[in-house]
């Protein structure tokens, strides 16, 4: 009837109506929107199938001005993964401060696509791309900084907690860096130092009062992989002599010379001059000073051997995965 020029209003709304099965609630939904029947594709987005009632957010989100209506956002509570998804979709290039409050609920959602059987970690997607969608606000209150703090705290998804604490230092003002780098010195908290001292590093600004902090004295103590966080940290944000300061005497440390290469890297898109200066601190014939210019060529995987404390270079390698030789 459609492709013959009709537009079959009655005979869709009915179909819609009564069917029960997925695949023609799908094709319905399908058929109201191929007529432009926008009515039709409202019925749809009240629909028992998810599908229908996704495709049907899918269709009318875009011709929808900001803010989406409530009928549109309370889709955050809806029974299906896959709609939940799709609205967080519709939602990520859309700032509006009537959509914030819907992220953030989602940023809580539970939906985990881990396979139990196979032991899998908890992996909340619908939690992780609403928490990433946040970064298109620019700049966000520290009472949300507060709400990611505490998402931190009780999702047991690390990649969740990882875009949390990367959005939460990264948006958020120097008080929830504060409480960031509060976490990281947390002995009792494991992994969590490491993720919390991560997001310090990759944020634009960092408080010169937080990464001060960090002296050499206290670099070689920090457990490994918590130190060559630290290390990044130090030569991303802190002043670039004091940060050379450091690095010269991760440089003379036999067990921590691993972290010069991770420092100049870091180092380098502020300074290349003082990033090249730390590398010359290694052997003439070392493979790793050609780190900085090494024109699409890799280091050898030997690179890091000679460079001190095995536990050291583990965490410093996938740091540096992209310039050095797989196994």
């Amino acid at each position: 009837m459609i492709a013959s020029g009709a537009s079959p209003t009655a005979a869709i709304r009915r179909w819609l109506a009564e069917t029960k099965d997925k695949d023609l609630a799908v094709g319905a939904t399908e058929a109201a929107i191929a007529i432009g029947d926008e009515d039709l594709v409202w019925l749809a987005r009240y629909h028992d199938r998810a599908d229908a009632r996704r495709d049907a957010l899918d269709y009318l989100a875009p011709r929808m001005p900001d803010p989406l209506p409530p009928e549109l956002l309370g889709l955050a509570t809806d029974p299906g993964s896959r709609v939940r998804r799709a609205l967080v979709s519709a939602l990520s290039a859309r700032p509006h401060a009537d959509h914030l409050s819907v992220l953030m609920r989602l940023t809580r959602d539970q939906w985990s696509d881990a396979d139990p059987q196979y032991n899998e970690p908890d992996s909340h997607p619908i939690a992780r791309e609403a928490t990433g969608a946040l970064a298109q606000y620019g700049s966000l209150p520290d009472a949300i900084g507060d709400e990611l703090l505490e998402l931190v705290r009780e999702t047991t998804d690390r990649r969740l907690r990882q875009e949390a604490l990367s959005a939460a230092a990264q948006l958020c003002g120097p008080e929830i860096r504060t409480k960031i780098w509060a976490l990281a010195v947390n002995k009792q908290l494991g992994w969590l130092r490491v993720d919390a001292m991560d997001a310090l590093s990759v944020a634009s600004t960092v408080e010169v009062d937080i990464v001060t902090r960090i002296t050499a004295d206290r670099l070689i103590r920090l457990p490994a992989p918590l130190a060559v966080s630290a290390t990044v940290l130090v030569s991303a944000h802190l002043a670039v002599p004091d940060a050379v300061g450091i690095l010269e005497q991760m440089g003379h440390s036999n067990s921590h010379r691993a972290l010069l290469l991770l420092g100049a890297v870091a180092l380098e898109r502020r300074d290349r001059a003082a990033a090249l200066g730390l590398l010359d601190l290694l052997d003439a014939e070392h493979p790793a000073r050609k780190l900085l210019d090494l024109d699409g060529e890799l280091l050898p995987r030997t690179v890091l051997d000679d460079l001190g404390d095995v536990r050291i270079r583990r965490y410093v390698r996938p740091w540096l995965q992209d310039r050095i030789a797989k196994d």
